[in-house]
């Protein structure tokens, strides 16, 4: 037997997991040769020095299975670690919802503007006002004004978002607005729209309507685009703010028209 391939088989040997065949080539190799007889000597004085007294007598058979049992629990312990992060990033990821002309839709809403005793624009459509705001309402607090607000029906534990930007195209102001809803892929497996379903999620974005209302002169309508966008970008809020006027009103190109006028 080669030297190369003693060596390889010495810490085997040690353990004494070799067949009765191969511990006896060994063992003879080594009354032959001096230099694998001192690698042999001094990894047998490594272990020993590695293994715990009362562990030194212990049937091979046990040492067998106990580094089967650390390789067990050690998978285990990664298999663990590898799904939770899994679970996490299928709870937190959203997925963009390709658009339902049957189901996603903007519908325009009665509203009323007003600024409120902390200083913010109050805003909310007639439908939702409540008692004093009602009151408030017809005593001339707040300004009524059409609006549109983005709509959808049967579909669960869904999110969603806008972004707009008023923007100069051809010497004209026009407010661009892109939306999309999304659902994380978690929410996509396990709670699937003909599970429960939802009758409507309905949103007024603020942000789209603020610019528009002015304290002291009310409220502006404006030439008004929306387009449904797909898209992990208008997800990621950073990346949109960091566009150019042109960048963002190239995004139409990607997106589809929904609705257009002046409110």
């Amino acid at each position: 037997m080669k030297c190369s391939i003693v060596k390889e088989l010495l810490s085997n040997y040690a353990d004494g997991l070799t067949s009765e065949e191969t511990a006896g080539d060994i063992r003879k190799h080594l009354e032959e040769c001096e230099n694998c007889r001192r690698v042999y000597k001094h990894l047998r004085a490594a272990v020993s020095r590695d293994i715990p007294p009362e562990e030194k007598d212990i049937d091979p058979l046990i040492k067998l299975k106990k580094k089967i049992r650390h390789r067990i629990i050690a998978a285990a312990v990664s298999t663990c670690v590898i799904l939770t992060g899994l679970i996490i990033f299928a709870m937190i990821y959203e997925l963009p919802l390709p658009f339902d002309s049957n189901r996603m839709f903007v519908e325009p809403v009665q509203a009323v503007f007003g600024v409120v005793e902390d200083g913010n624009i109050f805003m909310r459509t007639l439908d939702d006002l409540t008692f004093e705001q009602t009151k408030d309402f017809l005593e001339g607090k707040y300004e009524q004004t059409e609006i549109v607000q983005l709509a959808c029906r049967g579909i669960n534990n869904v999110g969603s978002v806008a972004r707009c930007r008023t923007i100069s195209r051809n010497g004209e102001d026009v407010t661009v607005v892109y939306f999309c809803y999304y659902k994380t892929i978690w929410s996509s497996i396990f709670h699937g729209d003909f599970s429960t379903y939802r009758e409507s999620f309905i949103r007024i974005d603020h942000n789209i309507y603020d610019q528009n209302f002015d304290p002291d002169t009310g409220y502006h309508p404006t030439k008004r685009e929306i387009y449904y966008l797909p898209s992990r970008e208008l997800i990621d809020a950073d990346k949109i703010y960091e566009m150019s006027d042109e960048e963002f009103d190239s995004l139409k190109e990607q997106a589809g028209l929904i609705w257009s006028g002046v409110v």
